[in-house]
């Protein structure tokens, strides 16, 4: 299951977002999730290892597919490789999780999200608050 972060304490914020129509509302928070996955992915590519660069270029931001069952459901996933199609590299999950030669991996991946928790938040409530603003919500 991916990381899921909940931002709390900005009630306000909150309040103003579900005042909003669902289309502006859908499009705020995409926006506000993109800007935050793609930070994340810089981050990530900045701590991959860098033999070939192949697995470098294979860290990409894509939307996350949207829920029949939830209509409100936005977000966006990072993924890092494994598509053979393209040619990237399949070894991306042996580094991030491990393997039997090397148990403990070296998680980029997870290193770019957790190690950039607090700036995503506040990136991504800031995004909000622009969307918001720029709606004309938001004094």
């Amino acid at each position: 299951m991916p990381p899921t972060f909940v931002i709390t304490g900005v009630k306000e914020l909150d309040a103003k977002l579900a005042s909003l129509e669902p289309k502006l509302r859908k499009d705020t928070m995409r926006k506000a999730t993109r800007e935050a996955a793609k930070y994340v992915a810089a981050d990530a590519r900045r701590l991959a290892p860098h033999d070939t660069g192949k697995l470098e270029q294979s860290i990409k931001v894509r939307a996350r597919p949207r829920s029949r069952s939830n209509k409100n459901s936005v977000g966006h996933g990072i993924t890092g490789g494994s598509d053979f199609a393209e040619g990237m590299p399949f070894y991306s999950k042996f580094l991030e999780l491990g393997w039997k030669y090397m148990p403990e991996g070296d998680p980029f991946l997870r290193q770019g999200l957790y190690g950039n928790e607090r700036r995503v938040k506040l990136m991504f409530a800031r995004r909000i608050r622009e969307g918001i603003a720029k709606i004309g919500r938001l004094p």
